[in-house]
């Protein structure tokens, strides 16, 4: 039996972290002519408070939200759209979702 240790686990968090930067950053073209510069983000937690807390703490004016279909069951208690919510009824800014 293998244990999973702390160190393991912030390993695990930083390659998570490092994967979702590279991911959110190809979102964004680099031809696009863009006002204000993009400032990517990756957190742990719980999705609706992180969302809100980071947008808190760096003053935004806007969250957008992507949003996609869960293809198992299983996955019907993190439903997307329970966190779009969320974060819509409990935040300051204007909140937009997305749906691909």
């Amino acid at each position: 039996m293998q244990f999973t240790t702390a160190s393991d686990v912030m390993q695990m968090q930083e390659k998570g972290r490092a994967n979702s930067l590279r991911r959110l950053k190809e979102l964004v073209s680099q031809n696009a002519k863009l006002a204000v510069a993009p400032e990517f983000v990756v957190e742990f937690g719980t999705p609706a408070e992180k969302i809100l807390q980071v947008a808190k703490t760096l003053k935004s004016d806007a969250i957008i939200l992507g949003l996609h279909r869960k293809t198992r069951i299983g996955a019907a208690s993190h439903m997307p759209w329970a966190t779009a919510y969320e974060a819509a009824c409990d935040a300051w800014c204007s909140v937009l979702t997305v749906r691909n």
